[in-house]
């Protein structure tokens, strides 16, 4: 493992600390825990480089050129994709959904449907 990386204890506190417990944060109240069994402490911290960089990890944010929504900044179709491929009902709005997606997604694709943010995020891995 790469000295740059935290262990995963640390990844899950950095989501709650800039994000689900915080009470200024558009993300909510709650604390939401996304675990993901296959998932390594590795893609938790490119999860949050790449909400970072997609959307200032904001749970709310809006692409003003396209449907891209939220944290991980899915389109309508990609959300409608993963839905169906997973067989589950998602909430858009909801912060925990969009992690899990992104986290998700990220786990099973690779990093395909974030490769417009790529230089921002690609220098740290």
């Amino acid at each position: 493992m790469k000295q740059k990386y935290y262990p995963i204890i640390i990844i899950i506190i950095v989501f709650i600390l800039f994000g689900f417990i915080n009470r200024d944060s558009d993300v909510g109240e709650t604390a939401q825990l996304v675990v993901i069994e296959e998932a390594t402490p590795e893609l938790y911290g490119l999860a949050y480089d790449i909400g970072v960089c997609e959307s200032g990890f904001s749970a709310t944010a809006q692409n003003s050129t396209s449907s891209a929504y939220g944290i991980g900044q899915f389109t309508d179709s990609t959300w409608e994709y993963v839905k169906i491929k997973w067989g589950m009902e998602l909430d858009r709005e909801d912060p925990g959904d969009q992690m899990y997606a992104l986290i998700r997604l990220l786990n099973e694709d690779g990093v395909i449907h974030w490769e417009t943010s790529r230089g921002c995020w690609d220098n740290k891995y």
